[in-house]
């Protein structure tokens, strides 16, 4: 068993890579997309009674931010489990 260590070992670190990246990739997305969101939340505040065309405009904008939210947390959570598992 024990020749089989540094194989073992060369094989963790290579898996940790991507992992590493896809976490870092993850945590710097998710913070643009927060600050974008808080700007469309702004912006709705600030307009009194924004147009039918622009009221769709920033659910639209809010929509696509949410989804690229998700796609970073569904990033976030296989990194956590692959952590778990290792």
């Amino acid at each position: 068993m024990p020749r089989y260590r540094p194989v073992a070992r060369e094989l963790s670190q290579r898996l940790a890579a991507p992992r590493r990246l896809t976490s870092g990739v993850a945590h710097e997305v998710k913070n643009p997309l927060n600050s974008m969101m808080i700007h469309v939340e702004l912006i709705k505040e600030a307009l009194d009674a924004p147009n039918q065309e622009v009221r769709q405009s920033l659910e639209v904008i809010g929509g696509e931010i949410r989804r690229l939210d998700r796609v970073v947390q569904g990033f976030s959570r296989l990194h956590a489990a692959a952590r778990a598992s290792s």
